[in-house]
């Protein structure tokens, strides 16, 4: 049984509508409960659980008959959104996540990553080298040549044609939609990446592994916070500002292009998997036993959101 959520985050007369958190999920119980935010109406209203910034909370719940454990979700605007986990599980959405339609992924690997760039035309990544494309929004996925035999964990495309994907041991480059990938092996097990342009973008992965680019990727540089803690997530909104997520509530954030990164409260000592910001304010973090951190100020204080999960 896969429940979603769809939430806004409120805040006085001021309302933020944040779509195309990619990779935002929490895992409880086997499960992954997907935190894509956009697209409600019947909401139930919950309220942040401690005395930090005045929020709302406004959750629908629904449930699938089939059980699936979904890894990865992407929003291209307030009503189309695919997920896709485990036994090559692809879903779609295009009324903000009250109906899920199952679409055939042509595979039996689980798949980690989806990332879209308008309603026709995506990409999903997974376990046994898995990497496949779309033209015609999900309804045909056509097979895309790796080459090389590793689980592959997260993928983003900045257009049509350039896109970045990383996974076990290797980080993958393709410069023509996915016809063709450039390999870089590594001795990491990489989880997340994110470009905020062209030129810019960074990995993260296990044993504190941050690498940053400042021309396409064709140069990396090793950041480094000091911490060895696996980062399982990062996002960027421009090319100096980012933060990153990992083991024991560990949340980092830069303001300077990752030349110094600086730890932020997360007041939790659990996993965090995901995070998004939708400005350099706004932005929200999940993690395991159903939680959720929000905050208005770029994480100088991150409030606790009751998301009517636990696990």
């Amino acid at each position: 049984m896969v429940r979603y959520f769809s939430i806004w985050v409120d805040k006085g007369a001021m309302r933020l509508l944040m779509n195309n958190l990619r990779g935002l999920f929490l895992v409880i119980c086997g499960l992954s409960f997907l935190l894509p935010l956009g697209g409600c109406s019947d909401y139930d209203e919950e309220n942040i659980v401690d005395s930090g910034p005045t929020y709302s909370f406004l959750v629908e719940t629904q449930s699938t008959e089939q059980s699936y454990d979904l890894l990865d979700v992407f929003f291209t605007d307030i009503s189309n959104g695919w997920a896709v986990g485990d036994n090559g599980t692809i879903l779609h959405t295009t009324d903000g996540g009250r109906q899920w339609i199952p679409q055939n992924s042509h595979t039996s690997s689980t798949l980690y990553g989806v990332c879209f760039i308008n309603g026709d035309t995506g990409w999903v990544v997974g376990a046994s080298d898995t990497a496949k494309c779309t033209f015609d929004g999900g309804m045909t996925w056509l097979d895309l040549p790796v080459h090389v035999s590793a689980t592959l964990r997260a993928v983003t495309f900045l257009d049509s044609l350039v896109g970045w994907a990383v996974g076990d041991g290797v980080r993958l480059r393709t410069a023509n939609g996915g016809a063709m990938w450039l390999p870089t092996f590594t001795d990491d097990t990489l989880f997340g990446v994110s470009f905020p342009n062209l030129s810019h973008g960074w990995i993260v992965g296990d044993r504190g592994v941050i690498l940053r680019t400042d021309n396409g990727g064709n140069r990396w540089t090793p950041q480094w916070t000091g911490l060895s803690v696996p980062f399982h997530d990062i996002t960027t909104i421009d090319a100096d500002n980012g933060w990153v997520v990992g083991v024991v509530g560990t949340i980092l954030h830069t303001n300077d292009g990752g030349t110094n990164w600086s730890g932020q409260d997360s007041q939790t000592s659990q996993a965090l998997h995901g995070i998004a910001f939708w400005d350099n304010q706004t932005g929200l973090a999940v993690g395991d036993s159903g939680m959720v951190r929000a905050t208005l100020d770029g994480g100088n204080i991150w409030s606790t959101v009751s998301s009517g999960v636990t696990g």
